[in-house]
């Protein structure tokens, strides 16, 4: 009966042990899910990742989260600026309001959105803190969100096929044709431009005459490392660049997939090539220049 009692009790403490040792994965990461209209977590692991639990427990039509722990979330129309701690409990809920947004561009560092109107003409930056505007552009044409500094001086919009830069002084001026994606580089005015027939310029939008380097056609989507040594650039055919700040390329691999673009997940320097996950999503990270996969499983059935 001792015997009996000394492994049941043996067993009880192993597995105390085991429940005090465990530790949780870390959140990478969200994601809106298709199928729930919930946000999931991203969590894990470089090459082991997985979707993890609800971080906001309301439906929602649309989100754009930011490279920080924050996202702008649609929710029966109206739009809420939501914010999370390093924990990822929600600390913090802005109401604000319906809004005419279309595509939503995050600076960098998650400090302030651009937007343009999707019915009526015009854009605007919005500042994190209180949600208001904090610079703003009328017109008659019709203008897209492309990207943002993290200084709110500088940003990239498009007019058709030509990406235009709306200065510190609110003038809009052509910068090139052809754009297919934009970066501005973390703490910077610096600029890498893509365009659709395979060239990279690295500019700053105040200098004429920028750097132009011939690369692969067919760019969807291009992002820098919160460090801003590398540039990120993902090609409709599933390739893969990576370029250091001089404009060399430091590495080069193919995923088995068809990049949606490129989006940079919370503060882990981790970036998704696809925005759906009823699909595979491929995870990019990048270290010393090379190029690391992860694979996330498509989400067959609704999260609950």
């Amino acid at each position: 009966m001792r015997s009996i009692l000394l492994i049941a009790s043996l067993a009880f403490s192993w597995t105390l042990s085991a429940e005090v040792t465990r530790v949780s994965s870390p959140t990478l990461g969200i994601v809106a899910d298709p199928a729930s209209g919930r946000l999931l977590a991203i969590e894990g692991v470089r090459g082991r990742l997985n979707f993890g639990r609800e971080v906001w427990p309301t439906t929602v039509q649309a989100a754009w989260p930011a490279s920080d722990s924050r996202a702008l979330v649609q929710v029966d129309g109206s739009w809420r600026l939501l914010e999370w701690n390093r924990d990822w409990a929600l600390t913090r809920m802005v109401e604000l309001g319906v809004q005419d947004w279309a595509r939503i561009v995050w600076n960098p560092e998650g400090s302030a959105w651009l937007t343009c109107g999707d019915l009526k003409p015009g854009c605007a930056i919005y500042r994190v803190s209180d949600g208001t505007i904090s610079r703003k552009i009328d017109g008659e044409e019709r203008l897209s969100a492309v990207a943002l500094a993290d200084s709110s001086t500088a940003a990239i919009l498009r007019r058709g096929n030509v990406a235009l830069v709306w200065a510190r002084d609110n003038e809009v001026k052509a910068l090139a044709e052809g754009v297919s994606a934009a970066a501005f580089r973390p703490g910077e005015s610096r600029l890498a431009l893509v365009q659709e027939a395979g060239s990279l310029l690295l500019l700053d939008p105040a200098v004429p005459n920028p750097g132009q380097i011939e690369t692969a056609e067919g760019a969807v989507g291009a992002a820098w490392a919160p460090d801003g040594h590398w540039l990120l650039v993902a090609y409709r055919d599933g390739q893969i660049r990576v370029f250091n700040d001089s404009g060399q390329v430091s590495g080069m691999a193919n995923c088995d997939c068809l990049p949606g673009g490129v989006w940079q997940m919370g503060r882990s320097g981790l970036f998704r090539l696809q925005e759906n996950t009823k699909q595979q999503m491929f995870v990019v990270g990048i270290e010393d220049g090379a190029i690391q996969f992860s694979i996330l499983p498509g989400q067959e059935q609704e999260v609950r």
